[in-house]
């Protein structure tokens, strides 16, 4: 069982912000680490964090961008972002100390996933699948949105889609009829239900995007930090993008017939992982190679920008 939500819910409003803010420091100084949480209270988003990075920013600059992002559409609203309170300050030297010798600068478990399911298309189960092609509409509807997608053992899948409109709804049904070969129907429920959680003046959210928990859903129950403001230097997010990325090779190395589940586990200070361990169909097995932050940056392709489609899509 999955749950997806679209960009207009102020978790993921959050999220994105802190996604924003991170490519704002790597546009203009490529060297720039960052670590950035946002917190919604009451009509006013909170920033804090911490940014190493040779690049200044004023308040007035990253007020003056979040609005140049709300001129052409890119961050949807009714009104206009109230940045209350900024405190980023900047990261200790023993964090820039492990980051810049390998070592992992904070502590974090990570799990990558894949599993038969869809026809073999990612790796991941039908509801899984279903979820995230619902939730790429759903980022076109004009409010909060919200998906719930299930499939039993015995392959019945329940839908609960709630939408401020009902522009999605032929989209979401083309696509159950589409993987119909792969599921026996149960309740499949369509709901228009219009809401804005940000007009509650006591309403409150705030930035954690956890690759678990939004992509695998309860197939995995063990999730890292939060991924949203974190650079691919920072293990949480570069670690969890590439156990995806193993686990799914691995799978493929068993004709895509298997269960398998990777789990890192890193401590701040280590360059290696205290624990790295592979299960296949309930059988684990401890993996032994370089799994150091370098090492774990090339595999997935070197550092780049991670922007909000890392929110709203699987990792393939």
């Amino acid at each position: 069982m999955i749950e997806k939500v679209n960009l207009k819910h102020i978790d993921k409003k959050c999220d994105y912000l802190a996604d924003v803010l991170h490519d704002f420091y790597l546009d203009r100084d490529s060297g720039s680490y960052t670590s950035i949480d946002v917190l919604y209270n009451s009509g006013s988003y909170n920033i804090y964090g911490q940014v190493s990075s040779n690049y200044s920013a004023s308040l007035i600059e990253l007020k003056q961008h979040l609005s140049f992002l709300e001129c052409y559409g890119d961050f949807s609203k009714q009104k206009s972002i109230d940045i209350f309170n900024l405190n980023l300050g900047t990261f200790s030297s023993q964090s820039l100390y492990y980051l810049d010798n390998n070592f992992a600068s904070d502590s974090c478990v990570s799990v990558g996933y894949a599993t038969t399911g869809s026809g073999e298309i990612n790796g991941l189960p039908l509801d899984i699948t279903l979820a995230n092609l619902f939730s790429s509409q759903l980022s076109n509807e004009p409010g909060p949105a919200k998906v719930i997608v299930d499939i039993s053992k015995n392959g019945v899948l329940s839908v609960d889609l709630n939408a401020p409109t009902t522009s999605s709804f032929e989209f979401c049904n083309n696509m159950l009829n589409v993987y119909s070969d792969f599921y026996t129907t149960g309740s499949i429920n369509f709901n228009v239900e219009g809401f804005d959680d940000e007009e509650d003046e006591h309403s409150n959210g705030m930035s954690g995007m956890k690759l678990q928990g939004d992509l695998y859903g309860s197939y995995c129950s063990v999730s890292s930090g939060p991924l949203a403001g974190r650079d691919l230097l920072q293990i949480d997010r570069l670690s969890t993008l590439a156990v995806r990325k193993l686990a799914y090779k691995i799978f493929e190395d068993n004709n895509k017939n298997v269960e398998v589940r990777v789990e890192f586990g890193f401590k701040k200070g280590r360059s290696q992982p205290i624990v790295a361990k592979c299960i296949i169909d309930g059988v684990e097995t401890y993996l032994e190679n370089d799994f150091s932050p370098n090492s774990l940056l090339e595999y997935i392709g070197g550092r780049k920008q991670t922007s909000i489609h890392y929110l709203n899509t699987h990792v393939d």
